[in-house]
């Protein structure tokens, strides 16, 4: 996802907007996330996001205990996605089944996003 600021004004009311491609389709979404993280609007509107991981490794995992773990951004940030629909981001899913992970509707991908990345999300 590619992020942009928008301005509306001073720059406490700025909004954000994303664009990214539904990994399956090649088709693009857009989300623009108004100042203060609380409200987004969703392009298409049927878009969800897959927030994934590969299949952990090190202690606590599939791998051994003398195993690195590697770094969240090794394990997640290919596998957090886009998608056009449900449907879409389910396909992709089953045919990926190295990745764990579950399909978020907005409202909740919305609320992480806003937990992980505020300060970028509420225009800080």
């Amino acid at each position: 996802m590619r992020w942009a600021r928008r301005e509306a004004g001073a720059a406490d009311t700025a909004a954000r907007h994303g664009t990214a491609a539904d990994p399956r389709t090649g088709e693009p979404v857009n989300i623009t996330v108004q100042a203060g993280a609380e409200t987004a609007m969703w392009q298409p509107p049927a878009a969800v996001v897959f927030s994934g991981q590969r299949a952990p490794c090190g202690p606590g995992g599939s791998g051994t205990a003398t195993q690195a773990i590697p770094p969240a951004a090794e394990v997640c940030c290919g596998y957090v996605n886009f998608f056009t629909t449900p449907a879409s981001a389910a396909a992709w899913a089953s045919a990926c089944p190295e990745v764990t992970g579950q399909v978020l509707e907005q409202t909740t991908a919305l609320r992480l996003g806003a937990a992980i990345f505020g300060d970028l999300l509420a225009g800080t």
